[in-house]
């Protein structure tokens, strides 16, 4: 908002603010300062007191996700924060990685699945999250999805890897 009124529509969407943020914005309505849920895996966490703050999990830290299923890592960063008693939404980037998805959704019902898209929604209903914290970049916070790829995959390698994440999976689901 400028002066209280909301930014000008860009490509027909209103811009989404998101705590994760380029450096020093001159234009609160540039899109370009905010993460981008198309292009970079992100997810929400929870704001105010909680086991997330208390673990110290804070906005640009690196994430891994997979589904319980699944074998294969996929790297994110926390983008934002949401409702302060439940882990929030991925990113539409982040979802289409954990659903196999090989191109963007068409329009907003594409990503709902509703209309013509029943049944081909891009939610997802269980995933397994791995946060790092402490790992943001505070010089550049506003990672591309190459560098969160490369950087949340080599801490994950040093960590122990999908064979220390499935244990911990198996143990916690209990």
């Amino acid at each position: 908002m400028v002066k209280g009124k909301p930014c000008p529509l860009v490509d027909g969407f209103l811009v989404s603010a998101t705590a994760l943020q380029k450096k020093n914005i001159q234009n609160v309505c540039d899109i370009d300062s905010y993460v981008d849920s198309l292009t970079t895996s992100a997810i929400v966490i929870p704001k105010g007191k909680n086991g997330f703050a208390k673990n110290d999990a804070k906005v640009g830290d690196l994430v891994v996700a997979t589904k319980p299923e699944s074998n294969e890592p996929f790297f994110a960063v926390i983008g934002d924060t949401g409702p302060s008693r439940e882990l929030g939404e991925a990113s539409i980037a982040l979802n289409g990685k954990l659903k196999k998805k090989e191109s963007e959704p068409d329009n907003y019902n594409h990503v709902r699945g509703k209309g013509q898209y029943e049944g081909q929604g891009w939610d997802v209903s269980e995933a397994a999250i791995l946060i790092f914290p402490n790992t943001r970049n505070n010089s550049e916070p506003m990672m591309t999805q190459d560098v969160i790829d490369a950087t949340a995959k080599e801490k994950f390698e040093k960590w122990g890897g999908m064979e220390r994440f499935n244990s911990c999976v198996r143990k916690y689901s209990k």
